[in-house]
């Protein structure tokens, strides 16, 4: 399958102590026209190398600052693999902030297949790690929308962690279990930030 990551924007609501893409965070955002060119140049490139299918991941910045890339990619890309007999879908990277249900009941016709959504262990942790731009705690908005669109499409969470900070992450993992989403996770991942 080809895969392949498309940026909707360089814009973020976050303000993450490690971010690496603070260099290029401006309030960049795909238009209409090269969203156009972007979904023909995927049909053409996965055409050339003979694939069987399209996958895409839509990221950033933060993509759900500006979907409308995936309103307009998503069905031309959707329509020439079912005229090719391809597969396709497509996942989101995303902080998980502006994440809904009806967001994701918009898409998955579209071809959401997945989300993962980054979460930097538990509330004070993550807090600290990943508050919002303007200093306030992001991780119990998160939370919140994950209940909401956890089973309505697979879901994983990913996040990093300082080496003294581990605890985190095992107290994270505690209170998805208690919380009852830990079973309903479609991955989980951490690595050292």
């Amino acid at each position: 399958t080809f895969e392949a990551t498309v940026l909707t924007t360089y814009a973020c609501n976050f303000g993450c102590v490690y971010c690496f893409e603070q260099g290029v965070r401006e309030p960049v955002y795909m238009d209409r026209d090269t969203a156009e060119r972007t979904a023909a140049w995927l049909c053409d490139r996965c055409d050339e190398a003979g694939s069987p299918g399209i996958h895409l991941v839509y990221y950033g910045g933060e993509p759900l600052l500006h979907t409308a890339p995936v309103y307009t990619i998503s069905p031309r890309v959707r329509r020439w693999a079912e005229r090719n007999k391809r597969s396709f879908g497509f996942s989101i990277i995303t902080n998980g902030s502006l994440l809904s249900r009806n967001l994701v009941d918009e898409l998955r016709p579209l071809g959401l297949s997945s989300v993962r959504v980054t979460v930097d262990g538990e509330r004070d942790t993550h807090n600290a790690h990943r508050p919002f731009a303007d200093g306030s705690p992001s991780f119990d908005r998160i939370m919140d929308n994950i209940r909401s669109v956890i089973d309505a499409v697979p879901l994983g969470i990913t996040g990093v962690y300082e080496p003294d900070s581990i605890g985190a992450v095992y107290r994270f993992l505690d209170y998805l279990e208690a919380e009852g989403l830990l079973e309903k996770l479609n991955g989980l991942g951490f690595a050292p930030m």
